[in-house]
């Protein structure tokens, strides 16, 4: 069927089949017309191709139909000789009429072909701009649709500020009720009065040179005039012709990101203060590209302009030569997961300053460190007072080591926080082995121990002083020794009396001179009874002296 319908399609094959239809018919019918049939009506198949063929198929056709003319309805039948000149003359028209026919109905059909050419093409051109509009339209719904949807702030103007569109999101953010009511206001009036020149004078004339600007900027909330902080991106509209015809803005809220970066400014700021007052920085350590960032107050305490970039290396650059070494090694043995705490020097100018150091370090999941995180604390006013107070307790400890009289700190257990070279000599050992230690340690007199005890939880219990006269305290040779003590109560702020400061003064040789005086008052008395005896009985000096001449003259 596909062969049979290229066939009969094919033009050329149509009029070869016409002419010999034709002339099937001619020859059926010559008796109708005698010796000269009507060749001229070769001019329908003729026609016929010219019509469907062009030029070139009438020409072709018509030189076949005058052939066939010729040699087989013309005197002398199957020869192409025409002996008669009429015959000769209606071949010639037959040409002529052919050609001429073939001429004129080729340019009817190329005019009609490209006609109808201009009427596909236009037919495509509409088609294709009515696909393109109705696409056109469906894009700009979904716009708008995604517009009103949208939660950014949403607005077209033209370029003399007044809107055309502005989303609900746009809208109920700054205030507006309706649609109607955003478009009658103009697009100055969404800012506030002393931002307006920036943004008209500007910013807008930015956009439109740019096609397009971004600026942090306020809004005015209509009802409440509270300021809404947006980032305000414009972009210029333009036309088929690449013409602004006006600006459009999808702008998003950032009030909270402003309030919250306030609120870290102010954090911040605290933190500043907090370091400073404290006299403590903070700094963060990225090992993988050793880049090592302070804050303001570690810039501080170590002298460095602020912003100064700085390194690993360009910090051990500013601890004093003698401890690069211990800062080094600690540094490095963090990095092993060990605890980072070094105090140190650090050299400022010709300033000299304390410094201790403390960092946490941070892990990968593989074990790999990240960096630390860390802090400086200037310590070198609590170094300074730390030497002053260590100077004072060698002062403080010399002076009682030079009193005489034992002097000692006692807690609640009977231990000793303090006690001085006399107790220390009195219990054979030194002012530091008694720290820790209690009476039992070093006094092998029960007695003396408990007795020692129980005046020092009556001190205690009481929070009231207590002066002890007269009490024995054996010594570490054994020897046994007199003394007056005075034991004080110590209350702390709690008021809490847990502490007890005691001071016992040797009075053995005062109890010995007692006794000697004693003993003297005794001889005395002795001296004066006898005294007395004698003046009441005086013949008796002589008698015994007459008594002693006589045994030695004998």
């Amino acid at each position: 069927m596909i062969h049979i319908k290229y066939f009969f399609g094919n033009v050329y094959m149509a009029a070869v089949l016409g002419i010999a239809a034709t002339l099937f018919i001619l020859k059926d019918l010559q008796f109708v017309f005698g010796g000269s049939p009507p060749v001229l009506i070769f001019l329908v198949v003729i026609a016929f191709a010219a019509w469907h063929g062009g030029l070139k198929a009438g020409f072709l056709t018509t030189v076949l139909s005058v052939a066939a003319s010729a040699y087989f309805l013309v005197e002398p039948y199957g020869s192409f000789y025409i002996a008669k000149s009429s015959e000769i003359l209606r071949i010639v028209l037959l040409f002529s009429v052919g050609a001429i026919c073939s001429m004129i109905i080729a340019r009817l059909y190329n005019q009609e072909k490209r006609a109808l050419l201009k009427i596909m093409e236009r037919e495509e051109q509409l088609k294709q701009e009515i696909a393109e509009r109705n696409r056109t339209i469906a894009e700009r719904n979904l716009y708008l649709l995604l517009a009103k949807s949208s939660t950014e702030f949403i607005g077209m103007c033209d370029t003399e500020g007044v809107p055309f569109f502005i989303n609900d999101a746009g809208l109920s953010l700054v205030g507006l009720d309706s649609f109607e009511q955003g478009l009658k206001t103009p697009v100055k009036e969404f800012f506030f009065p002393e931002d307006q020149a920036l943004i008209l004078d500007e910013f807008f004339p930015q956009v439109l040179q740019n096609s397009r600007g971004e600026i942090e900027i306020r809004f005015r909330h209509f009802k409440t005039g509270e300021a809404l902080w947006m980032i305000y991106n414009v972009f210029a509209l333009k036309d088929l012709n690449d013409n602004i015809v006006g600006l459009g803005t999808v702008s998003t809220n950032i009030t909270e990101r402003k309030q919250a970066e306030a609120t870290l400014r102010e954090i911040q700021s605290d933190l500043n203060r907090a370091q400073a007052v404290a006299h403590i920085g903070s700094w963060r350590m990225n090992v993988c590209n050793n880049i090592l960032e302070w804050s303001d107050e570690n810039f501080r305490i170590f002298g460095v302009p602020k912003d100064t970039p700085l390194t690993y290396e360009s910090f051990l650059g500013k601890v004093h030569p003698a401890d690069r070494i211990l800062v080094d090694t600690a540094w490095k043995q963090a990095l092993t997961g060990k605890h980072y705490d070094v105090e140190h020097r650090i050299v400022v100018g010709k300033e000299i300053k304390w410094v201790r150091e403390l960092a946490e370090l941070e892990f990968d999941e593989h074990g790999s460190v990240l960096g630390g995180f860390g802090t400086t604390e200037d310590i070198t006013d609590i170094k300074s007072s730390q030497e002053a107070l260590q100077q004072e307790r060698a002062l403080l400890s010399q002076v009682i080591d030079a009193v005489p009289s034992m002097i000692f700190v006692k807690d609640s257990e009977g231990r000793f926080l303090l006690g001085n070279q006399a107790l220390a000599a009195c219990y054979g050992t030194n002012p530091e082995s008694l720290l820790g230690s209690t009476d039992k340690d070093f006094n092998p007199n029960v007695d003396e121990v408990i007795h020692f005890s129980q005046d020092d939880l009556n001190v205690l219990n009481s929070c009231l002083p207590k002066h002890i006269p007269e009490e024995k305290v054996t010594h570490a040779d054994g020897s046994v020794h007199w003394y007056s003590t005075v034991k004080i109560p110590l209350i702390d702020s709690d008021n809490n009396c847990n502490k007890l400061l005691g001071v016992a003064t040797d009075i053995t040789v005062r109890k010995r001179a007692e006794e000697e005086l004693r003993q003297a008052d005794r001889r005395k008395d002795q001296f004066l009874a006898m005294l007395a005896h004698e003046l009441r009985n005086p013949l008796a000096p002589i008698r015994n002296a007459v008594r002693m001449l006589k045994i030695q003259e004998a």
